[in-house]
């Protein structure tokens, strides 16, 4: 054999060498996509139900006793989506946040009237916050901020715009619901709901989903002229479930554009 085909020999055989370690690759980065696809779904679940969880008790420790059924629904519910996390992503299991988020439930769901709609507030809001930032790393590590959705807009609005508005709306919705069971609210939950107000209105400026903008401002609408007025016109549970169904439609829109993403 030539010179010539031993160098060209070796020059193919390290282009096909390259040409399979490139295709391994890019399978193997598409299989870790697709499992954080299914750990985001589980872990955007027990957020949703958390959130619900915050408005709900909210509205019971501001007087509503008829809320508590569906607490305790709820907290099954949250406790079953638990165990499923724990049961197939053996990986949590020694993850530090997720033990100690799992010891800050177990206080949040005892409910005391004793403590305050703020405390009980300020409570969900730090587990919540906690458990965007590990959906976030979840998102990065398995390189899903790489893929685009629908629209062909970055992935990364979904865990960077999406479920903040998401939290802004449970966030309106908690604090709503409180002052509704309540009949009154008070300068301070005034202050932050004008604050959650505008970044509702800021979201609606960059909104990447023309669908989601009714609700919210239908939301918008109601918190100015029903809730932050004198006596509220609306009970608890039609203000949760009006805000429910602004912050369902976040959520839905999330669920549908996760499913689609596309390298």
């Amino acid at each position: 054999m030539s010179v010539f085909l031993a160098i060209l020999l070796s020059i193919l055989l390290v282009l096909v060498a390259l040409i399979v370690s490139g295709i391994r690759n890019e399978k193997g980065n598409k299989k870790r996509q697709r499992v954080g696809i299914k750990w985001i779904q589980e872990l955007v679940s027990l957020l949703s139900l958390v959130q619900q969880h915050r408005g709900l008790t909210s509205g019971y420790i501001g007087g509503d006793n008829s809320l508590m059924p569906r607490i305790l629904k709820l907290q099954d519910d949250i406790e079953s989506i638990q165990q499923n996390i724990n049961k197939n992503f053996i990986w949590i299991r020694s993850n530090g946040f997720w033990v100690g988020k799992m010891d800050h439930w177990l206080r949040l769901k005892t409910i005391n009237r004793d403590k305050t709609k703020t405390y009980n507030f300020n409570q969900h809001n730090a587990f919540i916050r906690n458990l965007l930032h590990l959906i976030e790393d979840c998102a990065e590590q398995h390189h899903l901020q790489e893929m685009k959705c629908l629209n062909n807009t970055p992935a990364n609005i979904l865990w960077q715009l999406l479920l903040n508005a998401s939290e802004s709306v449970g966030q309106a919705r908690a604090i709503g619901t409180g002052i509704a069971a309540s009949g009154c609210s008070s300068s301070v939950e005034r202050i932050k709901l004008h604050f959650l107000q505008e970044q509702l209105e800021q979201f609606l400026v960059r909104n990447p989903m023309p669908e989601l903008a009714p609700p919210i401002e239908a939301l918008l609408t109601c918190i100015e002229s029903q809730i932050l007025i004198e006596k509220p016109s609306l009970n608890a549970s039609q203000y949760f479930d009006l805000a429910t169904n602004a912050l369902n439609k976040i959520m839905d829109g999330f669920k549908l554009q996760i499913t689609k993403l596309n390298a």
